[in-house]
């Protein structure tokens, strides 16, 4: 019976040891500062071909050991035994299992990464690597490239890319690949030493190391085609990783509060879910989606309800509530004190809300003169928006009396006062945007944002360009983001990898600093 260590790379884990310690400590002269230096003359020879050693013995000039194992050191293609990796005052022993039968004809990879490091000063030696071949010769074909998120366009670091000769759909959920990398912190990648072959490419952003893709939980990225080497040895392909659209699963629950359930979820969720009650009748919720969470406040009269969630149903037993007490309460969510008087007044509410009464909300200029407005919330009852005529250059003083807002649970607030001062015209600016070739046969979504807020949005059809103002804005740094919207359901979509859909596309866009009385223009090219 083969041992269980068949189900892992290599990679997933390494029995190494430490070095011996060196006797005392010497001091005087400058610091050591660099990083080990092979010996070649009393290592292994690189490149070695016909290859059928059990053991790899590399000296540096300097007493070594050995540091993170389990992440650093990557073989491609992977092994079915743990080797073993240990130090010995300058030399490096690298160890195949006794069980350990290599492929025939295959080139081998071994990088170290940053696990070697000197004694003294822990100065790394990054990325050293041992290629040889059971073959005849070194293959020499390499793939690299970037893995960007697609939500940004920003390189991500610590991806798994990974070569497979198995061309099958499945193969990257059941079965380990031929070759395989990671990502550096700017989201490159590079696999040499490649067979003459063809293989699909991929990218996973794998949480458990067990180098195939948990798809309920893991993003993916994937190129399109096949990887064909013709004409040449060197291909480039980068990869959009977003996480899959697949219905997540619940992990966990914590419902031991009354009113508050808390689910966690298999992948964080972009939208938040409509969550629906079988039963009791007299059953009111809001949910929210905090992380990789489902956040749902309800009330409910009853001993238990049914919750239908996603693809699932589940039973909640209602804890008891003649404890709980949780007075409603009110924080700001603008700019203290300069305010823009074109906005909203937004607020973040502790609970969600359910009624208001708009005669205790009070608003009064410099002059004392009342403001009318109106308050409306989200569909997670918890960002609240007044919305009115505001006066400009002015000091408003906002007044939330007791019980002006009750929440969920039948609380009402405290009074709580606040002040902001709203600024003129001529401390706001514009933006006009001219965003150019666009395909007047597809669909366009564009958010303009400040941060993560999107500020307003627009639709496009039927159109190779626009041009669109942002009027009266505070001096802010803003950005545009564009959506190609393939399906044309209004939002964006990630990756369906079973329905071979990318992500839909997105660019970003971030614009200079926006000055006061000032109208910025700039020109956007849909690439």
């Amino acid at each position: 019976m083969q041992s269980n260590n068949l189900n892992f790379l290599f990679i997933l884990s390494f029995s190494f040891l430490s070095s011996c310690a060196v006797n005392g400590v010497l001091t005087g002269g400058p610091k050591d500062i660099e990083a080990p230096e092979l010996i070649e003359e009393k290592s292994e020879k690189p490149g070695a071909t016909r290859f059928n050693k059990k053991e790899l013995i590399f000296e540096f000039n300097e007493n070594i050991e050995i540091k993170n194992a389990i992440k650093q050191v990557v073989i491609s293609p992977p092994l079915k035994f743990l080797p073993q990796i240990k130090s010995r005052a300058k030399k490096l022993i690298f160890a195949f299992n006794d069980e350990e039968v290599l492929k025939d004809n295959t080139t081998y990879v071994v990088n170290f990464g940053e696990t070697i490091q000197d004694l003294n000063e822990q100065n790394k030696l990054i990325n050293f690597k041992y290629v040889f071949s059971t073959g005849d010769q070194i293959d020499s074909l390499s793939v690299s490239g970037n893995v960007l998120a697609s939500s940004t366009g920003k390189g991500i670091e610590n991806i798994v890319v990974l070569l497979y000769d198995n061309l099958s759909d499945s193969a990257i959920v059941k079965e380990k690949p031929f070759y395989f990398t990671k990502t550096d912190k700017d989201g490159k990648y590079l696999i040499e030493n490649i067979k003459q072959d063809t293989f699909r490419l991929f990218a996973i952003q794998d949480n458990n190391t067990n180098y195939t893709w948990n798809e309920a939980t893991e993003n993916i990225a994937f190129y399109d085609s096949l990887l064909l080497w013709v004409d040449t040895t060197k291909l480039s392909k980068n990869l959009s990783m977003s996480a899959a659209d697949i219905t997540p699963r619940v992990l966990s629950r914590d419902d031991k509060n009354f009113g508050v359930i808390k689910l966690k979820l298999s992948r964080p969720m972009e939208t938040v879910p409509i969550v629906s009650s079988i039963e009791p009748t007299d059953f009111k919720t809001f949910s929210r989606i905090k992380g990789d969470s489902l956040i749902i406040n309800y009330y409910t009269q009853a001993d238990s309800f049914i919750i239908s969630l996603y693809n699932d149903t589940l039973k909640m037993l209602v804890p008891s509530a003649r404890e709980f007490k949780d007075t409603l309460r009110i924080q700001s969510n603008f700019i203290i004190p300069a305010f823009n008087p074109y906005d909203s007044l937004t607020f973040i509410l502790s609970n969600p809300a359910t009624t208001f009464d708009a005669t205790k909300i009070i608003i009064t200029d410099s002059l004392n003169r009342p403001i009318m407005v109106s308050p409306k919330t989200d569909k997670t009852g918890r960002n609240l928006s007044l919305h009115g005529e505001l006066p400009r250059r002015s000091k408003l003083q906002i007044r939330f009396l007791p019980n002006a807002i009750t929440d969920i649970y039948g609380d009402g607030n405290s009074l709580t006062e606040m002040n902001v001062k709203t600024v003129g015209d001529e401390n706001l600016g514009n933006v006009r945007l001219f965003i150019e070739n666009l395909d007047s046969t597809k669909s366009y979504i564009v958010n303009f944002m400040q941060a993560q807020r999107i500020m307003k949005v627009i639709h496009i059809k039927g159109k190779s360009s626009l041009m669109w103002e942002v009027s009266r804005l505070l001096p802010e740094v803003f950005r545009v983001q564009i959506i190609e919207d393939e399906n044309r359901n209004g939002v964006w979509d990630s990756t369906r990898y079973w329905q071979k859909k990318q992500a839909e596309k997105i660019i970003n866009r971030e614009l200079e600093k926006l000055r006061e009385n000032w109208t910025m223009e700039t020109k956007i090219f849909w690439e």
